[in-house]
Parts: C-alpha cells; structure tokens; sequence
C-alpha cells in the first residue's frame, strides 16, 4: 500500500513537471517567476498601509534571511508565514492541509497543487523556498558565533528648515541639536543566531549631555538563539516581545487588523522574538526562552524589567498624611528633548512576569497563560466621568486560555482572558473557505468595559481591549486569477463613555475594493470605505453636549503599471468627505509615483510627486510612502499643497550600501507649517535623511 501510494505521488509530480500548459512555466519556476524581496514588500504595502515599525522590520529581517538561507517547504510552518508575511491564514490553512493529506513535499513543482494557489502567489512563495532538508541542530554557541557574519546600519537626519524649539528664544526649548543619528548592529549565523544593538539620538535631544550622560538617548540590545536544539525553540536575553493569543493581554507580531486583507484577523506568530525597534517603550528587558519537552509541548516563562515614561503627580490629601505619587498614563513617544520631557523618563519601574503553555495537536493548537504586571507607583486616572471603570492601581494579573483549531474548510481561533478584578474580554473568530474561489471571515468580540489594559494590542476599534463590543464580516472572491473582490463590515459599540464621546456610543465601517491583475504588466484597483461614529459636537447653546454623528467617506483609484523589467509606474487618486453635524469638510489626493530598478546595475531610486486639497484635518488622507531601508512612512495630507520625495540607493558593492532620501511639503495657504516647537515659519518642511550598510 505504502509503495503504491509513493508511486502515485511521484506521477502526479512528474506529470507536473512536464506539464506545458499549467500554472507557472517549469523551465521558469526557479527564475523568472521569483519575486524580489523589494517587490514582495510592495505587494505587501500596497494591500496593508496599517504595518507598525516593528512589523515592518520583523517582516523585512525575515525575507532578507530566508531569500538567502530558503527554508525546506516540508519545515515551513504556521510560525514561518507569520513571520514572513507571505500567506494569510486560509492560504497557510490550504497549505497545511494538503500536506497533512498527502504527506511531505516531493519538488516545488506541487504548490500548483494546492488549491487556490495561482501563479502570482506561487512567485510569491519560490524565492523562500527548497526542496531540500539540511536542518542541523548540533551546530555550537562557539562554532556560530565564530562563523557567522555581521551588519552595520549608520543613519542621519535632519529638518532642513529652522524650527522654534531650537530658538535661543524659545521657552522650555530643545536641549540638544536638530540632527538625529541611528545605529543598527547585527552579529547573525543563519537564522539560528543573532546579537543585536540599536542606538538612537532623536532630534533636540542632547548627546553626551544633560540626561544622555552615556552619549545616545536609546540602547537596545538582545542575543537570540532561535531552534537551536530540538527541545530548545527561542532563548532570549535583552530586549524582546512576547506574543499572547490574540492579544487581549498582549501581542507584537504581524496581522489581525481591518485593512484590505479581508481575511488578514487572526494573531499568531512564534510567542518569543527579539526586539529590533527604534519604537523606545514596546519592548520588555530580561529573559525569555521556550522549551519542547515533546513535540507537542511548548513551555514559554518570561520575566521582564525595564523603565517607562510617565508625568509624576503628587496628592496630598489623603488621610495618612503621606502624600501619594501616582501618574495618569504611560507615555509612548520616547523624545527626551526638553526639561518637561527629560523629567518624565524612566519614571516607572515596570516588572512582567508570566508563563504560557501551549499544546499543538495534528489539527488544532490550545495554550493557557498567566501573567502578573507590577508598577512602582499606581496609575490613576483624572476624574472625568469616561474614566470611571478605566484601570487605576499598580499591578494586575492576568489568567487566559486561547485556542485554534480545523475543522475541513473552517479555521476556529479566540481567546478568554480574566483579570484578577474579576472582569474579562475574549474574541473569537472563523475562517471559512467556502470554496478555491471565495474565502469568509468572522470575528465577535466582547471586551469589558473594566478590563484592565497596559500593553493590549487586540482586535478593535479603540485602540484598547475594554469597552468595546462588535462583529465583524468580510468576504474575498476571485472569480479568476486577474479579478479579486474583498469587503467587510464592521459593526462595533462601546457600552461606556469614552474620550469626546459623552454617552454610550455605536458605529458601523464598510470597505470594499474591487482589483485587477494582469500579471507581470499592470494592476489597477477601486476602493470605497465609509465609517460612522459617534463624537460630541461642542458648537451649540445647548446646556449639555449633544453626541452626533461622524460619517467619513474614502474613494480611491489606483494604477500600477509595468513599463518593462526595470521601471515601474504608479498612479492614485483619492477622495474624501467628512460630516460631523451641520459641519462638512472634503477633500482630494493625487499622486503620481516612479520605481526605477533596473537589473544588473548598482544605483535604482524611488520618487513621488503628490497634489493634495482638503478643508482641514478633519477630511485628511493618508498614503504610504516608501523609504529608506528599515523604515516607512504614512503621512497625512491635509490642507492644499504638495508633496514630493526622491529615494536613491547605490550598492558600492556586495557588502556596501548607502541610500539617501529628500522629501518637501510645500502648504500654499498657510504661513507656517508645524505648531509648538516644531512650528517652522514659512509654508516648506524638508526632512533629508542618509544611510549606509555595511556587511564584514
């Protein structure tokens, strides 16, 4: 039975192999159809503008390895998709699954047949990919770190125009310069080992001076093993992030938001991966490591402790007599720039501590956590009245359990967290794929409006996981290989007050965007979305704020277009509208972009010029702007004016390389650009960044 089953595969494949007319050309397979990884990060963008920083350079870190060091296609894994982006759920599902039902991977040659993968997805796919096995556990600490090679990463920026915090004139003004310098070093052996240390300087702030006495305002720095044996999954010291469920207590890996990737909802991702951000208060210093005892068990302890920012208030009003130090909210943005700001840093002690386990089964995954959250000095909240259930002490422990499992075309995930104050959040959703053509999605999640948040990063309409209810909805069809229509609704309610929102409140977001692929040639697409909310409107006599009604409407046109392997064009154009009352503001975006890489030589740039026009920052428009390595950008357009930048980069050679970029903002009805210490005087804002890279 077993021979016959091995020679009824290798027909199948053979008959691939010779096949002319199928999906992808076979004399074509391992060249021309591969994507580079610059192309694949623009496919990636152009579907999902809603990428974090640390996203980004997870992303990016993972592609740039795995196209030099492919991963054998019998060990790629839920945890390799997350991590690199090139699947949704269901595609990595469909993957999963024919490989449970036929066994491992003879050649490449059999991604053709899984279904729904089409030719543009498999290009995606081949440059990550072998069909060869030579995972080897026995390599030594000394052997890789003698082995492995390392990377330097050296950037400068600067606003070109004066700005007021650098005045001598300006109160409370900026201590330092107006330069920012980064530096990024990286010590790898493959995929296994990694030392990393990133060093910032943002603008304004001093270096070697008052608060930075060890010259960089911002260290961070980590030593990975990563599968290093086979019970030894992750081993972290340094910086790091861990990634829960779903992310009700916490989560810092790619996925799971509302963009155009209707099917994109579901977390995951390997629960322990070092931190390469600049973001300077996402990370979590100390130790982490997951153990296997079997190949079903996983065992992930962590501990956690580092310093956050945050504005120390004193009450002394209370009956001991001792006045209390407490603090309303942790800051994120990590400028140290001035007195007010250098006084707020490292104000709070911040101890994590928490184990998760998880057990995977052929078919289904379920893993458990408990984790204990600890502040020197407790967190009140101010006493308005939308604050009443907000979270206020210093500590909380958290208790959950999530799950994910198949069930033939279904894709079950959630997750139930409780709070030691007795109160809780969960979500859960399904992945349906109903056919190869059309693929369902459905999220519920019901988040208390006293469940208490620190560092939540969940499904949602707020950015926090309490006070919030809704269901969400999106279908994806592709009737063919060049057409794709994707849509969701969203409908969402907030049972308690919140911010500008003086009752309970409710609102409903639409998308849907129809595109068109002619594979290697052009691509266009149109996309509607119309959101409503809730939100106080203050311009009345009225003895009470009145809550009504925000409706926003988005229309956009895109065309990307190949002129040949070298040069690439890309046109949009989008409008918006935004009603709150009696008020109407609207608004209109063009921008025309040209991606020149050509083959074979060293130097290719990227450039935009944009036309913007809108009433006022109520009806801006947002579009992602490619940069320099490492980074992006989403700016808002608002006002009238334009916008143009240029990305050069030149690869002096195989272990060189220095890119720059230039951008302006020109506002042609305003007389200055910015507000407090940014304020510029004049309508141009010029940001002039540079970089090398250096391989040894």
């Amino acid at each position: 039975m077993h021979r016959r089953y091995f020679s009824y595969r290798f027909v199948i494949t053979y008959l691939l192999l010779i096949c002319n007319v199928c999906l992808v050309a076979q004399s074509d397979i391992a060249k021309s159809n591969k994507l580079s990884v610059d192309e694949i990060l623009d496919q990636l963008f152009t579907e999902d503008e809603d990428l974090n920083d640390s996203s980004f350079a997870n992303i990016y870190e993972n592609l740039i390895f795995y196209i030099t060091h492919p991963i054998n296609i019998n060990n790629a894994d839920i945890d390799f998709f997350r991590s690199t982006a090139l699947l949704d759920d269901l595609q990595t599902t469909a993957f999963l699954d024919y490989k449970n039902k036929y066994g491992d991977f003879i050649a490449l040659e059999e991604l053709q047949a899984i279904e729904g993968f089409n030719a543009d997805l498999i290009a995606r796919l081949l440059p990550f990919l072998k069909s060869t096995n030579d995972q080897d556990y026995q390599r030594s600490i000394p052997y890789m770190i003698s082995h492995g090679r390392s990377t330097l990463y050296t950037k400068y920026q600067r606003v070109l125009e004066d700005q007021a915090g650098f005045s001598d004139e300006a109160t409370n003004g900026y201590r330092g310069s107006p330069d920012k310098y980064t530096v990024r070093y990286r010590y790898q052996f493959e995929n296994r080992m990694r030392l990393g240390l990133i060093a910032e300087k943002d603008q304004g702030e001093t270096f070697f001076g008052e608060g930075t006495r060890k010259g960089f305002d911002y260290y961070s720095a980590h030593f990975h093993l990563k599968d290093y044996k086979s019970w030894l999954k992750d081993f972290v010291i340094g910086d790091y992030t861990i990634s829960l469920g779903q992310g009700l207590v916490m989560h810092n890996d790619f996925g799971a938001g509302k963009t155009t990737r209707v099917s994109n909802i579901k977390r995951g991702g390997r629960t322990i991966r070092p931190y390469s951000s600049v973001a300077e208060n996402n990370y979590f210093r100390g130790v982490a490591f997951s153990l296997r005892p079997t190949s079903r068990i996983e065992i992930s302890p962590f501990i956690s402790y580092s310093k956050r920012d945050a504005t120390i208030q004193i009450d002394s009003s209370g009956d001991s007599g001792e006045p209390l130090e407490f603090f309303s909210s942790l800051l994120e943005s990590g400028y140290h720039r001035t007195e007010n700001e250098l006084a707020q840093k490292n104000q709070i002690e911040q101890t994590v501590v928490g184990m998760y386990l998880k057990y995977t089964g052929k078919s289904f995954k379920l893993g458990a956590y408990s984790t204990y959250f600890g502040l020197n000095r407790p967190i009140i909240k101010n006493s308005q009245l939308y604050n009443q259930f907000r979270f206020s002490g210093d500590q909380v422990l958290y208790n959950g359990l999530d799950y994910s499992f198949r069930l033939n075309n279904f894709n079950f995930f959630g997750e139930f967290s409780l709070a030691d104050n007795g109160k809780y959040a969960y979500v859960n959703g399904v992945l349906i794929a109903m056919s190869p053509k059309v693929a369902l999605s459905i999220l519920h999640r019901d988040y208390d409006r006293s469940f208490p948040t620190i560092r939540s990063n969940a499904f949602g309409e707020s950015s926090e996981a309490n006070n919030e209810k809704g269901i969400y909805t999106g279908i994806e069809i592709r009737p063919n290989f060049n057409w794709t229509i994707s849509s969701y609704l969203d409908i969402f309610k907030f049972p308690w007050l919140r911010f500008r929102v003086d009752r309970p409140s409710s609102g409903y977001d639409f998308l849907v965007k129809i595109q068109y692929t002619k594979k290697r040639t052009y691509s266009f697409y149109l996309q509607y979305n119309h959101e409503k909310k809730e939100l106080n409107y203050s311009d009345t006599d009225r003895a009470t704020t009145p809550v009504l009604g925000t409706y926003r409407n988005r229309l956009r046109l895109n065309f990307s277009y190949n002129v040949n392997k070298n040069l690439e064009l890309r046109n949009r154009v989008e409008f918006t509208s935004f009603r709150h009352g009696p008020e109407t503001s609207n608004g209109f975006m063009a921008f025309q972009d040209i991606i020149y890489k050509p083959v074979g030589l060293p130097l290719s740039f990227t450039a935009r010029y944009a036309l913007f026009d809108t009433d006022d920052f109520d009806s801006r428009i947002y579009a992602f702007e490619n940069d320099i390595l490492y980074e992006f950008y989403i700016p808002a357009y608002f006002y009238r004016g334009t916008r143009a930048y240029v990305n050069v980069r030149y690869n002096i050679s195989y272990n060189m390389m220095i890119e720059f970029r230039l951008s302006r903002t020109t506002i042609a009805n305003r007389e200055t650009i910015g507000s407090g210490l940014d304020l510029i005087d004049g309508n141009k804002r010029t940001n002039f960044k540079i970089q090398a890279k250096f391989k040894f």
